[in-house]
């Protein structure tokens, strides 16, 4: 976007040089201007004998989209733009995004408008959380945690779709003959069609389940209602999972040893289930096929599923690991060290090519942000070492911004935060711009812990939970809500 922006400028200013061209041999040989200074610009017409317009009347509104020019109604010519120096951010329309002479830019220090931070009203008097949006916006899903979303229920965690244009609610967590699921259920991912939702749940009533009460992941199509278990063998530890765009691959973490043959390392390796011929791959390995002694974990996975984002903590007795960040290739069937890492939890995120990751780490004694290259191994930091922490990272599609939450208080100037409540920041990779998501319209710091920034709707919105009261003049309670800040238009 950014390069079509460029060479449209380039365009364009070709054509206004023409334009200005005619425009000055048309004002040289009717206007006069030599007293412009005194009459506001205006000059002479002494042939027609009327006022000329001001040679300096532009109007900048659209400068942002046009490669930083403006447009001089009165003499139907482009004005030349307004940054004449790179470095600016001119953002003329308000949207936060502007132009720096060479390139797009994210405007700092920038509050959200009413209709950039939006409140997300479910209905109910619970807290509904994880919340995701498909691509083309028709549907919201989310776990919840209230009984008033639907009849008959017992109070367990369900999860919902919400259809945007109806308003309609319906429960997707029903067990075999349309009853509800008996045990909590959570949303853990959605497809970017909204056709296909990946959940957890410790039910034992889906139809077809060999399930035994320990929470495993399922997946279900939306469009029929049917519920397939991703695991044959029901596991015997905890799984968590995450589900490819294309909703082709499930990505998962466990320590149960009956997933695959030959599982003997008695720990949490990292798996690949492959949707459409169901064959489950143990991506967690040794590039010779050894298993590992130490840890692994599921943190993300790219659109298509080629790629897999695993951390990494090795044991006491080492092995042929570090601790670290791994990125398992299905294709090449092969794993690669991204970043090593003090031993720790360790969040992180991936874009949707699988080329850049956004990672926790520890910086002295605070937790920050970083970021690592995975093609060309190139890294940064993305927020500084001061006291607070900063973590859960999430990456755009596009892989041009991270988004975070941070208890750090100068990470953008003239916005004063507390250093005690976690706020969330969105950082522009390419220029190191950050801008405070957890603010009001009318530039109020959120005084509510927020939490889970999230890329939601293909990288068009930020979704986030808060526990603020003073966000949106929509929010009339206490309970935590859900908002979805809207980025701005690239």
């Amino acid at each position: 976007m950014v390069q079509q922006q460029v060479a449209d400028g380039l365009f364009l200013k070709s054509v206004v040089a023409l334009s200005i061209a005619l425009v000055s041999q048309s004002a040289s040989a009717e206007c006069s201007y030599a007293d412009a200074s005194i009459y506001n610009g205006w000059g002479w017409d002494q042939i027609a004998g009327v006022s000329c317009p001001p040679l300096d009347a532009c109007d900048y509104t659209d400068a942002d989209i046009h490669g930083g020019w403006g447009w001089n109604a009165g003499t139907l010519a482009s004005c030349p733009p307004l940054v004449p120096t790179i470095g600016d951010c001119i953002d003329s329309d308000g949207d936060g995004w502007g132009w720096d002479g060479v390139e797009s830019c994210l405007v700092d220090d920038l509050p959200p408008s009413e209709d950039q931070l939006i409140f997300v009203d479910i209905p109910g008097q619970a807290t509904a959380y994880g919340y995701l949006l498909s691509a083309d916006e028709a549907s919201a899903f989310f776990s919840y945690w209230g009984d008033d979303l639907y009849i008959g229920d017992t109070g367990n965690v369900d999860v919902f779709v919400m259809d945007n244009n109806s308003g309609a609610v319906n429960l997707l967590t029903l067990g075999e003959g349309g009853v509800k699921a008996n045990n909590d259920s959570y949303l853990e991912d959605v497809s970017e069609d909204g056709n296909t939702v990946l959940f957890r749940s410790g039910a034992t009533n889906f139809a077809n389940s060999s399930a035994n009460g320990v929470s495993q992941p399922y997946l279900l199509d939306v469009a029929t209602g049917v519920t397939t278990q991703v695991l044959d063998s029901s596991p015997w530890s905890y799984v968590n999972s995450v589900l490819s765009d294309d909703g082709n691959y499930v990505a998962f973490s466990t320590a149960a040893g009956n997933i695959v043959a030959g599982d003997r390392n008695n720990t949490s390796d990292v798996f690949l289930f492959n949707v459409n011929s169901r064959i489950t791959t143990r991506v967690s390995l040794t590039q010779s096929g050894e298993e590992l002694t130490g840890t692994a974990r599921i943190r993300d996975i790219s659109a298509d599923g080629r790629y897999v984002l695993f951390i990494y903590e090795a044991d006491a007795n080492g092995g042929p690991w570090q601790t670290g960040l791994y990125v398992y290739d299905r294709l090449l069937q092969s794993n690669k060290a991204i970043r090593y890492l003090d031993g720790g939890y360790h969040p992180a995120g991936l874009s949707a090519d699988g080329v850049i990751v956004a990672h926790q780490y520890w910086q002295g004694r605070s937790r920050s942000v970083g970021w690592v290259n995975t093609q060309t191994g190139e890294s940064g930091t993305i927020d500084p070492p001061t006291t607070g922490s900063s973590g859960s990272p999430s990456v755009s599609p596009d892989a041009k911004f991270v988004a975070y939450r941070s208890s750090k208080a100068n990470l953008v100037d003239n916005v004063t935060v507390s250093g005690v409540q976690q706020q969330i920041y969105v950082t522009e990779l390419s220029t190191g711009t950050t801008v405070l998501v957890s603010q009001s319209p009318d530039g109020q710091v959120a005084n509510g812990f927020n939490s889970s920034p999230v890329f939601v709707a293909g990288g068009k919105y930020i979704h986030f939970t808060s526990e603020a009261t003073n966000l949106h003049s929509e929010d009339t309670d206490t309970n935590a809500d859900v908002y979805l800040f809207e980025m701005p238009a690239q």
